[in-house]
C-alpha cells in the first residue's frame, strides 16, 4: 500500500511487545522518518504499549474510532513526526490505511487535491450485523 503511493519505506521490522524494545524502535523510526505507521499493540491488552508510550514520547492526538473493522487506531506525533497506530488484525489494517492514512500521506507528501480511493458498487446479500454506534 505504501509503495503504491510512492513512500520510501524505512522497515523497522518486527518488534516484540517489550516497552524497552518498542521505545527504542519509536525513536529511531521517529528521528529518520516523517511518518512512523505501526501495526498492532493499539488495543487494550496486557500487551498493548504503543498508546502509552505515544503518550510518553510525544503526544496522543487520537485513540480509537467508533468504526469496525477498525476500533484500536491511534494518531499523535512524536518529535516531528507523524504517527499512526494500526490494528494488528490485516484486515482493519487495510481498511484504517485506506479510511485514514492514505489520504494524510498523500497531504504530506504535497498531493493538492488528493485523489481519492477508487469505490465500486456491490450488492450484499446478506444481514450484516453491527454494534449500535458504530460504522
Amino acid at each position: 500500500m505504501l509503495a503504491r503511493l510512492g513512500c520510501e519505506v524505512l522497515d523497522l521490522g518486527v518488534v516484540r511487545d517489550d516497552p524497552a524494545l518498542l521505545e527504542r524502535a519509536f525513536r529511531e523510526a521517529a528521528a529518520n522518518a516523517d511518518v512512523v505507521l505501526t501495526s498492532g499493540g493499539v488495543s487494550v491488552g496486557e500487551a498493548d504499549f504503543v498508546k502509552g508510550l505515544l503518550g510518553q514520547l510525544g503526544e496522543v492526538v487520537f485513540w480509537k474510532i467508533a468504526m469496525k473493522p477498525g476500533r484500536p487506531l491511534a494518531y499523535g506525533r512524536i518529535g516531528k513526526a507523524h504517527f499512526f497506530g494500526l490494528p494488528g488484525n490485516p484486515v482493519s489494517v487495510m481498511v484504517t490505511f485506506y479510511q485514514f492514512v492514505r489520504e494524510a500521506l498523500l497531504a504530506l507528501m504535497g498531493a493538492d487535491p488528493v485523489a481519492p480511493v477508487p469505490t465500486f458498487a456491490a450488492t450484499c446479500t446478506a444481514r450484516l450485523k453491527k454494534a449500535p454506534g458504530r460504522t
